[in-house]
């Protein structure tokens, strides 16, 4: 549940980075609201970004990046979370990606 989590609000934070307050409202609604029955403060604190000029105002996303470093960022944090958790233990193998080959996939968007 926590890696959708983390894709989906990147994907909003990445909307309201680009000033589309209704594509994020959007993703806050359809993808995001799902996720107020687990955490209903994390949710409110969500969605009170969109009052903000710029959500790096939130103390705890002030060293928001540009996106391709909040994508590098998120990528390395699910693969810890995936790694972590007990069902794929001993059952993934992580690809070797050449550095210029992940820089690509980083930067598709």
């Amino acid at each position: 549940m926590k890696i959708f989590f983390e894709i989906r609000k990147q994907k909003y934070l990445e909307a309201l980075d680009k000033h589309d307050r209704s594509k994020a409202v959007d993703i806050l609604v359809k993808d995001l609201k799902v996720f107020a029955t687990f955490n209903e403060k994390l949710f409110k604190e969500i969605t009170q970004l969109l009052t903000l000029e710029n959500f790096r105002e939130n103390e705890q996303l002030s060293k928001y990046g540009n996106t391709k470093s909040a994508r590098a960022i998120m990528l390395v944090e699910l693969k810890k979370l995936i790694e972590a958790n007990p069902l794929f233990r001993d059952k993934l193998q992580f690809p070797n990606l050449k550095n210029s080959r992940l820089r690509t996939l980083i930067n598709q968007k």
